[in-house]
């Protein structure tokens, strides 16, 4: 049966994670590889609605009915990344954990995967001391192996060199935005200020949630002015549940240590 191919313009093998958000991302083909095959007109038909949707709740719908439909489809781990994304912005973290670990379970050591899937865990702790250590320990383990993919990627000729370094700290920012919550969840405040650092100077175009947890950060080892700094920023980029949180602590902050305004 003839074999229908595609291929998408984008030229690195990990998606971009733009603000650590909730956003819905793209599901990547890395650069100069063969792309997945579609034995016919339908499946790849199938998948690009998959891909063009514009609703997380569309593309959960139509991802689960692309998997049902084509089991054994080569277009199977972009449509549960697909998925998976698509369950994050929903904040929906039982629908990202298991869309997580079954495309690891396809491949094991996608970046794009490893880095959700790991904030994931990190960011939705139960109260149970044991379990949340267990989960902690495998985000961390997820984190870590994202970060070793990242540091081997080789640039694709296609690439400028500047594309190349700015998507390559793009992703290094993510993995360390992962880290640094790690870190906020073991109280390990120090740490969690290094890379929530490290996270913000890499990225282009810094998370307010990374700067919220930031600033929370600084509060936590008593330098209050720069605990209201990273707050400041959380307040101008949002989104706005977090713009509302950190304003509240800015100013709870004052009123409890007399800060200037």
């Amino acid at each position: 049966m003839k074999r229908v191919s595609v291929f998408f313009p984008i030229t690195v093998a990990w998606a971009l994670w733009a603000s650590h958000s909730a956003t819905a991302q793209l599901a990547v083909i890395p650069s100069g590889t063969p792309g997945p095959q579609a034995k016919t007109q339908d499946e790849l038909d199938d998948y690009g609605l998959v891909f063009e949707s514009g609703s997380p709740n569309e593309t959960i719908r139509l991802a689960n009915q692309f998997l049902k439909n084509y089991p054994a489809s080569e277009f199977k781990l972009y449509a549960i990344i697909q998925e998976m994304h698509a369950c994050e912005s929903l904040d929906d973290y039982e629908g990202t954990v298991a869309a997580g670990r079954a495309g690891l379970k396809i491949s094991p050591r996608n970046i794009d995967v490893l880095t959700t899937l790991a904030n994931a865990l990190a960011d939705h702790l139960p109260g149970s001391s044991q379990l949340r250590e267990t989960l902690l320990t495998e985000a961390e383990t997820d984190a870590r192996e994202a970060q070793t993919e990242i540091e081997k990627l080789a640039r694709p000729f296609s690439v400028t060199r500047s594309q190349f370094a700015k998507e390559k700290r793009e992703a290094l920012a993510a993995v360390a935005s992962v880290f640094g919550l790690i870190a906020l969840q073991h109280s390990d405040f120090a740490t969690a200020i290094s890379q929530y650092e490290t996270s913000v100077s890499l990225s282009p175009e810094p998370s307010g949630s990374d700067f919220y947890r930031l600033g929370i950060a600084y509060i936590k080892i008593g330098q209050y002015q720069k605990g209201v700094e990273g707050l400041e920023r959380a307040v101008n980029l949002g989104p706005p549940l977090i713009t509302t949180l950190a304003r509240q602590q800015i100013a709870d902050l004052r009123k409890a240590h007399r800060l200037p305004d």
